[in-house]
């Protein structure tokens, strides 16, 4: 039987950070995924992923955005890869409070933890918004928060780029590879496939929605998993207003959006919903008419000038009663960190959250778990 340092059960956003920071770190490090990153059935695709370092949603959460956008240069310059592009973000006026993560007060939040961790920032008015960015000509809000070194991700570069670099520094990656059990054994843990059974002195358990498997009864029934949609909207035929250049990524009332993110692309825009609880392997992965019916009016407000729906995709959130992160030891089994849910709101932090789980696992100095995260759901 193999033994390692550190094993990581799945391999997505978080789970394929940690690999990599394994990786880095000298350790022997070995990762599995039921699937082969990057794919579309979990948390971690669509093209685009909102990046920004002031977060709304608590101030616990800036300093792993900030990690963030430092591991995410450090990586593609060892990759020769682009993975974010930093066209700025608006957070448009007040924000309804989401269904999920977003609260109440998510601008005045957002405004004060840039304050507090000097992010360069701009409060502009509604004129100054239409002014510079003519995609928003709707917003008549009295204020934004403008910051002009967020932008969007790419995940599936972000992904495949880890694995990459992770395996090129040493990792061992088992892809294709579902985990069957995950077990105590003396000091340590065993991880067991189909193939192969490997013992690690500890387990990064990061399976999104397949994490439920791995938890006792009263653990799975706090979590709970959502189909979300994705989608694309024609631009005008004069398209340089939503192109990046000109067009921040958005959070506006109850919708989120990007600029076009590939040439000839269109204007990718969703919201978010709680009620279409689902199990992660069987989930309607077609985009439905009523899907396109549910946001559809909400983008004819806000961009009058976009045109047809061009397609949609479908993701999935792992959330927690209070959409809180849970990252934090199993209920049952020592040596293994849970690094899930992420409820909605976790690319931006993975990278960073991944390095932190690993470098806590093998005593290394990092970025410390906040206590508001650790006691699980």
């Amino acid at each position: 039987m193999a033994n390692f340092d550190v094993a990581i059960v799945g391999l997505g956003a978080a789970g394929g950070a940690a690999l990599l920071a394994g990786a880095r770190a000298g350790a022997k490090v070995i990762g599995f995924d039921r699937f082969a990153p990057p794919h579309v059935f979990g948390s971690t695709h669509g093209e685009t992923r909102i990046v920004r370092a002031a977060i709304g949603e608590g101030a616990v959460y800036t300093p792993f955005a900030q990690r963030s956008f430092a591991l995410w240069d450090r990586l593609s310059a060892e990759t020769g890869e682009t993975l974010v592009t930093r066209c700025g973000l608006l957070v448009l006026g007040g924000v309804l409070p989401h269904a999920t993560h977003v609260p109440l007060g998510f601008l005045e939040t957002t405004i004060a933890a840039a304050r507090s961790y000097g992010i360069a920032h701009e409060i502009l008015s509604g004129a100054q918004v239409r002014s510079r960015f003519p995609a928003y000509e709707q917003f008549a809000d009295e204020r934004a928060y403008f910051e002009p070194g967020a932008g969007y991700g790419d995940p599936e570069r972000v992904v495949a780029a880890q694995l990459s670099r992770a395996a090129a520094l040493g990792a061992q990656v088992r892809l294709n590879a579902p985990v069957l059990s995950i077990v105590r054994d003396g000091g340590g843990v065993m991880v067991r496939t189909e193939r192969e059974t490997v013992r690690a002195a500890h387990v990064v358990l990061a399976a999104g929605a397949w994490t439920s498997g791995f938890l006792p009864e009263a653990s799975q029934r706090r979590l709970s998993v959502t189909r979300q949609t994705l989608h694309w909207f024609a631009p005008p035929a004069t398209a340089s207003d939503y192109e990046p250049s000109r067009m921040p990524v958005f959070i506006w009332n109850d919708l989120y959006g990007f600029p076009i993110a590939a040439p000839g692309g269109g204007v990718k825009i969703a919201t978010e919903t709680m009620h279409a609880v689902v199990k992660p392997d069987d989930v309607q992965r077609a985009i439905t008419r009523e899907d396109i019916d549910i946001v559809s009016p909400r983008v004819r407000a806000a961009f009058p000038a976009l045109g047809a729906h061009l397609r949609g995709a479908t993701c999935l959130y792992t959330s927690t009663p209070d959409f809180n992160f849970w990252v934090g030891p199993h209920p049952e089994i020592a040596h293994v960190t849970v690094v899930s849910a992420c409820s909605g709101h976790g690319f931006k932090h993975a990278i960073a959250l991944g390095e932190a789980v690993v470098q806590q696992a093998l005593a290394l100095p990092g970025l410390a778990i906040p206590a508001e995260w650790r006691g699980g759901p």
